[in-house]
């Protein structure tokens, strides 16, 4: 019975901490007690069961209503149900006397309220909390949350006013500093911005209205390009299409290119054939510069209908070509053809037919690139039936090999460069190819036979990375994983010679050829390996066979523990002979290592077993210091001790309900009926 009251007594002063509200200060029946206590215990069905017997309401004071609902709405914000939790604290408002609790609930309701974006319901509660409570304890944060529903709610002077009272944190910072920008402050706002900024960074970046508000600030006063990109940061719909005319406005001022436009527009509407023909290509210049491909096109269009030199044809040539380019930079594929199909018939310079080249290849890589490899072979068609230097011809080839990548045709693309690495056996962008191939074959059925065909040429140290990854996918194939851990093991890094040697060791003693697994420890000894590890894998390898016997006397021998040691230990600590010796072991393994409750369990069971009742005893009460219900504890004080201390045990474990509790219980039963029947025999 003292236990059991010196538990509500604990939970109530627990619960007392947690709420906001005190014991004094609330008007609470033994029920409402006990539902305040379920609550900390996250009992809530159990809490509301308790509450219902606050009814009938008539009955009760108004404070005591007021706590009801103040421990409902509780109830509800712990559950997640905002809405019904500001409903009853609005009650517990509504009904109490007592003005902390007034203050309490008001102010988590209008929280609430905010929260839900319901901002005229947060405005109107907030007012009322700083109109009644002048001094309340929540003074700082109901100021700022006022002042965000002022705002929220368009009374945007009124807002400015509250921001001004409120606690200078950077979200109130920045929210005054939107209001002066919005009501045309925009000095008094650059001045509030910088003064945000110095306080973090953090809101600004995940609020767009203000990301917004402050490019324009920017914009405003002079920092056009600083305003650039913010405003390409801004991605709610509300602001983006704003964002996006001062973006288009700032890029055109960079170089004035709409003073440049209106010039050679109005040139181009000259008489003068010559001025005429180069507004049109100057334009079409400005135009495919600033993505303007419509009005590109058009100038060129106009350009054709006139008279042009040999040199303007060049230029309009290169001008067709540079126009295909940025519609290949957009995707327009169709177009970039159109644009290629309009100068491919003409006389052509050598370097203007290098230039064409130039565009196919970029067409082709960048359709390749985009998945659209139907349109991509037409164009690799036309690119081999043209005269190709050298390095086209290789271009060309990579770009295959690309396309076939992006087929899944690992083998004709892995098949491809390694024809090219045997001439050219040393080119790293080759071996790059390959290694890129062979990583995206790597998940699929045909990487072994590739990595057995063509893995050699990417054999070197540099490459370690990706080797280690291939021996990861390679794992458990036989021939083909052993011959990349022997390679490893000879030309690895020293991390990777140990784990290459460590796993060789283990393979050879699970096949059973010992002899291989000891004379892979044995080259393990060539390394910078300490004694211990050595130690270490010899136990692995003994608890691999199920001998786990020598697996822990390996352990035992080890100088300095590891955590990794602990699953082994634990597994393997059973099978020592002298159970004295192996729990005073297992004793320092836990003091080293660290140990779970279990392995105080059994630490405490080896002690009992080796006859140690007194360090058995010692840990059994260790855990149920914080574990006062366990039944093995309570069972091994009961079977270990004596006198009183084991018949407490044995009461306290006769109460819980599992097997040994149950055991515990038969016996005093059994007591009980040995002591009735003495009483009958005298």
């Amino acid at each position: 019975m003292k236990v059991y009251i010196f538990s509500i007594i604990f939970f109530i002063s627990v619960a007392a901490n947690a709420f906001a509200l005190s014991l004094p200060e609330l008007t609470l029946s033994p029920e409402l007690k006990q539902a305040w206590v379920l609550i900390e215990l996250k009992d809530y069905s159990r809490a509301i069961n308790m509450l219902d017997e606050c009814r009938p309401l008539q009955t009760m004071g108004a404070d005591e209503l007021a706590a009801c609902n103040y421990l409902y709405a509780k109830i509800h914000q712990l559950r997640g149900n905002d809405t019904a939790a500001a409903e009853r604290y609005g009650r517990a408002y509504n009904y109490a006397k007592n003005k902390n609790i007034r203050e309490e609930a008001l102010f988590k309701q209008s929280k609430i309220n905010y929260e839900k974006k319901r901002y005229f319901q947060s405005r109107a509660g907030f007012k009322t909390l700083s109109r009644d409570f002048p001094k309340t304890k929540y003074a700082k944060e109901a100021g700022e949350y006022l002042a965000k529903s002022l705002e929220e709610t368009g009374a945007i002077e009124e807002a400015l006013n509250y921001y001004d009272k409120a606690e200078e944190t950077p979200e109130v910072l920045y929210g005054k500093a939107n209001i002066l920008h919005q009501i045309g402050k925009y000095k008094e706002a650059e001045k509030a911005y910088s003064k945000a900024i110095s306080k973090g960074m953090g809101y600004l970046l995940k609020d767009e209205k203000t990301r917004y508000n402050y490019g324009e600030n920017l914009f405003i006063n002079g920092s056009t390009k600083k305003a650039k990109s913010f405003f390409a940061l801004v991605k709610d719909e509300k602001f983006k299409d704003r964002a996006k005319l001062y973006i288009g406005i700032i890029s055109m001022e960079d170089l004035q290119p709409d003073k440049a436009i209106e010039l050679l527009t109005e040139a181009s509407k000259t008489k003068d054939s010559l001025a005429k023909k180069r507004a049109f290509l100057n334009l079409a210049e400005l135009f495919i510069k600033h993505k303007m491909l419509d009005k590109a096109k058009e100038a060129l269009d106009n350009l054709k209908a006139l008279f042009m030199t040999e040199e303007e044809k060049g230029q309009y040539r290169k001008a067709h070509l540079k126009l295909a380019d940025a519609y290949i930079d957009k995707k327009m594929f169709d177009e970039a053809k159109k644009m290629i199909a309009t100068v491919k018939g003409m006389y052509m310079t050598d370097d203007e037919k290098a230039m064409l080249r130039k565009t196919y290849f970029k067409l082709l890589n960048t359709q390749v690139s985009s998945n659209a490899l139907g349109d991509a072979k037409e164009i690799l068609d036309i690119i081999g039936s043209m005269q190709l230097t050298g390095n086209e011809k290789n271009e060309l080839s990579v770009s295959n090999i690309n396309m076939n990548l992006k087929e899944k045709k690992f083998k004709e693309a892995i098949e491809a460069i390694a024809v090219q690495l045997k001439s050219t056996p040393d080119s790293k962008e080759l071996s790059d190819m390959l290694e890129n191939a062979l990583t995206e074959a790597m998940k699929g059925d045909q990487f072994l036979s590739l990595w057995d065909s063509y893995g050699s040429y990417l054999l070197n140290p540099s490459r370690e990375k990706f080797i280690i990854d291939v021996k990861n996918a390679l794992k458990g194939q036989g021939k083909s994983y052993e011959n990349i851990l022997q390679w490893l093991s000879k030309n690895g890094s020293e991390k990777e010679k140990y784990n290459a040697f460590r796993e060789l060791s283990d393979m050879s003693s699970k096949a059973g050829d010992k002899s291989a697994a000891v004379k892979y420890l044995g080259q393990l000894k060539g390394l910078k390996v300490s004694p211990d590890e050595i130690t270490r894998l010899e136990s692995d390898m003994y608890y691999s066979n199920g001998d786990f016997r020598n697996a822990i006397l390996k352990m035992m021998d080890l100088k300095e523990l590891k955590k990794d040691d602990m699953k082994v230990i634990v597994d393997t600590i059973g099978q020592i002979d002298d159970k004295a010796r192996g729990a005073a072991f297992f004793e320092k393994a836990i003091t080293t290592l660290g140990g779970s409750q279990n392995d105080y369990l059994l630490l405490a069971d080896m002690y009992a077993g080796a006859g140690k009742k007194d360090l058995a005893i010692k840990y059994y009460k260790q855990i149920l210091q914080s574990d006062p219900g366990n039944d093995r504890a309570l069972y091994g004080i009961a079977t270990g001790s004596t006198g009183a201390e084991a018949e407490e045990a044995l009461k306290k474990l006769s109460l819980i309900n599992s097997t040994l509790g149950n055991y515990a219980k038969s016996m005093l039963q059994q007591r009980e009926l040995d002591k009735k029947l003495e009483g009958t025999n005298p």
